[in-house]
């Protein structure tokens, strides 16, 4: 390529668009920006419509030989603030935490405040009689004792 064009062709373009047109269009950041930048970091949580939030609360459901432990986060509760209501092999917590007067504007928001319910459903359907419930340390911890059914002959006519 002609270099006088290419001189004349970057003077047009700096007459068009500003003094600092080459400046912007060289700088590192705007390059990353144009390009594609690979080694930018993603955000964590990227809750766009296509990619819902993860449902409130978080639980994890663990199977010993004799029970079902249910251990489900519900931080900044307290324990008069949630109900359980067990049917068979269905599980309903809902929950009122006490929402936070502020007059100052947040900058950011993360944390839960308000009220949820949360339908999870059993791995084995679980009878009151065998079902406890603890809450520790914003925990709550559910256990309930595994159904030993055993199976019954049936007699063929």
């Amino acid at each position: 390529m002609d270099p006088d064009k290419i001189k004349n062709w970057m003077d047009f373009a700096q007459q068009m668009y500003g003094q600092d047109f080459w400046k912007n269009i060289m700088n590192q950041e705007n390059m990353k920006d144009f390009m594609g930048d690979t080694q930018r970091q993603q955000p964590i949580h990227n809750h766009a419509a296509s990619n819902p939030p993860p449902p409130f609360p978080a639980v994890d459901i663990i199977k010993t030989p004799s029970h079902y432990v249910l251990l489900i986060d519900l931080p900044g509760f307290q324990k008069e603030e949630i109900k359980i209501i067990l049917n068979g092999d269905s599980l309903v917590l809902q929950g009122q935490s006490q929402t936070l007067q502020h007059t100052s504007t947040f900058i950011q928001k993360e944390r839960f405040h308000g009220s949820f319910e949360r339908q999870i459903k059993l791995p084995e359907p679980a009878s009151k009689d065998h079902f406890s419930a603890k809450f520790i340390n914003g925990i709550l911890q559910i256990t309930y004792s595994r159904l030993e059914l055993e199976g019954e002959v049936v007699e063929i006519e």
